[in-house]
């Protein structure tokens, strides 16, 4: 949903509203978890702090959107003296779109922390089993992982563009051990690439991030939604990084602001007005051409009835 308040996702597949389908529909959910395509693996977000590992479950969870009314969406953990806050958005065109995810760790103690962050492909969709039908509902095939310097390719179809440079990275198959477990010791798997004829092989990136006190440290990453990924834009300095990702919310937070603004709505309440922008962001997000939808997984083939904005909305284009 796009107000980001449950475990279901995001869709956030175009960069604009009026483009024509791309045919690929990221989810992003509140945990920070990412599924580039239907039925695809997920990339999911660890903490290692002081010999540690920490998930989701161990975090106090807050999703949102990054600015109010706009549809980019931010989840963020609180570990103690920790946040992780990991931050979605689409950049490209259709045909061309990627999902472009930063991660960024606060270290709100006193003191300096030394922490990694792990980033970890595994064969499991975001898209929960009950929202979907057949045997392998929540289930995706991965069959090969192969990392290249700052590349991770999935089947040789899919993968992830690390903008950050990792300090190790590694696949290991389902007999080996899934690589949360190798996460969990402390490892990362050795191998650069791995084949799983079980389709259930899972790798990770790793990042060392010494944080001093009241600071933040950042990685992001690009995930192709309808192709392999090619080299990094941008150098692997958190600098140039950080300019780029900058540079690409700057942009889209406008085109949202100035798509928004064709509606003037006032009211005394901020939060309610920011509530309305984003399900018409939603609205306008789920699109196809000029049908509008209540959703583009599930809801594409639901009959509308969650709400008279949408049945109203398809009454003409946009």
């Amino acid at each position: 949903s796009a107000d980001g308040d449950d475990q279901r996702g995001t869709d956030m597949a175009r960069d604009e509203a009026d483009d024509p389908p791309t045919g690929a529909d990221a989810l992003f959910d509140a945990s920070g978890r990412l599924e580039p395509f239907a039925g695809g693996w997920s990339l999911e977000p660890f903490v290692r702090d002081r010999g540690r590992l920490l998930t989701w479950a161990d975090a106090d969870l807050r999703p949102a959107l990054r600015v109010p009314g706009l549809p980019i969406p931010q989840t963020t953990w609180t570990l103690d003296s920790l946040r992780l806050t990991v931050t979605a958005c689409a950049v490209g065109v259709p045909g061309k779109a990627a999902a472009l995810i930063e991660y960024r760790i606060e270290n709100a103690s006193t003191s300096t922390v030394s922490d990694t962050l792990l980033l970890a492909i595994r064969p499991w969709t975001v898209d929960p089993p009950v929202q979907q039908s057949g045997d392998s509902a929540g289930v995706a095939r991965v069959r090969e992982i192969r990392f290249d310097g700052r590349l991770a390719l999935v089947d040789g179809m899919h993968g992830v563009a690390s903008l950050s440079a990792p300090i190790a990275t590694g696949a290991a198959s389902a007999d080996q051990g899934d690589v949360v477990e190798w996460l969990a010791q402390g490892r990362v798997p050795p191998a650069v690439r791995m084949v799983d004829p079980h389709g259930r092989a899972s790798g990770a990136f790793a990042y060392a991030m010494t944080i001093a006190a009241g600071q933040s440290h950042a990685v992001a990453v690009l995930v192709p939604l309808h192709e392999a990924p090619t080299e990094s834009p941008v150098r692997s300095d958190e600098a140039s990084v950080q300019r780029f990702v900058n540079g690409v919310r700057g942009v889209l937070e406008e085109r949202w602001r100035t798509r928004l603004s064709t509606v003037r709505i006032d009211l005394p309440d901020s939060t309610v007005l920011a509530t309305f922008h984003a399900q018409l962001a939603h609205v306008l997000v789920a699109r196809t051409d000029s049908t509008l939808q209540l959703g583009s997984r599930a809801g594409a083939s639901r009959p509308p009835g969650d709400g008279e904005v949408v049945a109203r909305a398809r009454q003409s284009p946009v």
